[in-house]
């Protein structure tokens, strides 16, 4: 059974590496081309579809019905969530978990003590999961929303009084350091995925402009970082 896990993972891994490659060479041809605005919304959601599927694939294969004290719906990417996204205190707290998967990021911070979880997933075949695990776990609200603009993200922020932004999209996380520094000053805490040194740097950039110190970075596989910030209090005077 263990080799068979193995075999499932490192399948999922390659596959991933593909995509990302297909990815990051897709962006380079969107930047030196003009293109219709619908057909790069059609390649995107096409792409990430396709990651999708073979990852939820491995993931039946490998991972179904294991579960762990801190989740009762396993990591998708048999991922070390304490690790990944364990450095905040969720108690009582309202997140905003933008890439939910099939819901067990939510579960995470359910069981870690969060009062409520907005559950966005951009996928339907795990919006699909995510909707029929939602039921299974209180306070979850799933959302169907592929993010591809800054102002989708705007909107998230000013419709839910969030106390924490979540954010691993694949690469997606740009549309948050474009949103308006007014908006995203309202979110006391936030712990994103970045994949790329670029990003990063935009994160690092975001924060100090906007009075939020870095608490933590994950360095777990260059060049993805996992930032936690979180917002200082403004001097009196």
């Amino acid at each position: 059974m263990a080799k068979k896990t193995k075999k499932h993972i490192q399948s999922y891994v390659r596959y991933r590496s593909v995509a990302f490659i297909f990815h990051d060479v897709l962006s380079i041809i969107i930047h030196k081309i003009t293109w219709p605005p619908a057909l790069l919304r059609a390649l995107a959601r096409r792409n990430n579809e396709g990651l999708m599927q073979q990852t939820l694939r491995s993931y039946v294969r490998t991972v179904r019905g294991r579960g762990t004290p801190d989740t009762s719906i396993p990591p998708i990417h048999d991922e070390d969530y304490e690790s990944h996204w364990g450095k905040i205190n969720y108690r009582g707290k309202v997140v905003l978990d933008i890439g939910a998967d099939v819901g067990s990021t939510a579960d995470f911070f359910l069981k870690k003590g969060a009062r409520m979880v907005i559950a966005v997933e951009g996928s339907k075949l795990c919006f699909e999961q995510l909707r029929a695990n939602a039921p299974l776990m209180k306070n979850v609200i799933p959302l169907f929303i592929f993010i591809e603009n800054p102002e989708q993200i705007e909107s998230l922020i000013q419709k839910w009084t969030c106390d924490v932004v979540k954010i691993d999209i694949e690469g997606g996380e740009l549309n948050l350091l474009k949103i308006e520094d007014e908006v995203f000053r309202r979110v006391p805490e936030f712990i994103v995925e970045l994949h790329s040194n670029s990003l990063f740097k935009m994160m690092l950039r975001k924060c100090t402009r906007n009075n939020y110190k870095i608490m933590d970075v994950n360095s777990y596989d260059s060049p993805l970082r996992i930032v936690y910030a979180r917002r200082m209090k403004e001097p009196r005077g």
